[in-house]
C-alpha cells in the first residue's frame, strides 16, 4: 500500500488519510463500520477526490466539515483521516460482529488506528459507543466528562469530550443519524 493509505491490520483495510501522510492535519473521524457489506475500498477518499454527489458521502462530508468548524484553526477535511473499527463488515445497521466486540477490543482497534497515524492525531470525532469504550479503558466515567461546544439542531443533548494523552476525543452522533450539528458560527 502507498503512504496515502493506512496499513493493513488483521488482513483488513481501514480507510486512511484523505490526502497523504505528510499533510495529515491531526483530525481523525472514527466510526463503527462501512454502510456496505465487505467494502474494503477507500470509498470516502475516492468520493472526496471525485467530488461525489452520492447521498451518504454528501451527508458525511457536510457533517464532518461542520465538526471541523468547531476546532480552533483552519482544518480542512482533505487533510484529515477516516477509519472504521470494523472495516470489512457493515450493513445499513450495526452488524452482529460489531455488537459482539468488547470495549477492550474496540479500544485495541482504536490504538491500532492511532499507531497508523504515527502519533500525529490531536482530535478524534467518534460515535457514542466507541467514546464510552475509550473512556472505560482509561478509567474515566463518560458521564462525568466535559460537555462539548457542539450543538445539534432540535436536540437538548450536549455531547461530550475528553482529553487523553494530548488527544481530544469528541462524542458525536453517527453521521447517518438524523441529528444535524449546528455550524459553529450559528451558535
Amino acid at each position: 500500500m502507498s503512504n496515502n493509505e493506512f496499513k493493513k491490520y488483521n488482513n483488513e483495510y481501514i480507510e486512511g488519510f484523505l490526502s497523504d501522510k505528510e499533510h495529515f492535519n491531526g483530525v481523525l473521524f472514527l466510526l463503527r463500520e462501512p454502510n456496505a457489506p465487505k467494502q474494503t475500498e477507500f470509498w470516502f477518499k475516492k468520493s472526496l477526490e471525485n467530488n461525489s454527489t452520492q447521498r451518504s458521502f454528501t451527508l458525511y462530508k457536510n457533517k464532518f466539515n461542520i465538526y471541523l468548524g468547531y476546532l480552533e484553526g483552519n482544518y480542512k477535511l482533505s487533510g484529515s483521516a477516516y477509519a472504521n473499527i470494523c472495516p470489512s463488515d457493515g450493513e445499513n445497521y450495526t452488524s452482529k460482529k460489531y455488537k459482539e466486540l468488547s470495549n477492550s477490543n474496540k479500544y485495541s482497534k482504536f490504538l491500532d488506528i492511532l499507531n497508523c497515524c504515527d502519533g500525529k492525531v490531536r482530535y478524534v470525532f467518534t460515535c457514542n459507543d466507541i467514546f464510552k469504550a475509550i473512556c472505560e479503558m482509561n478509567n474515566i466515567d463518560p458521564n462525568k466528562t466535559e460537555s462539548s461546544n457542539i450543538i445539534y439542531r432540535k436536540s437538548n443533548v450536549r455531547k461530550r469530550f475528553v482529553k487523553i494523552n494530548g488527544i481530544t476525543i469528541f462524542d458525536i452522533y453517527h453521521p447517518s443519524y438524523t441529528k444535524y450539528p449546528m455550524k459553529a458560527n450559528e451558535i
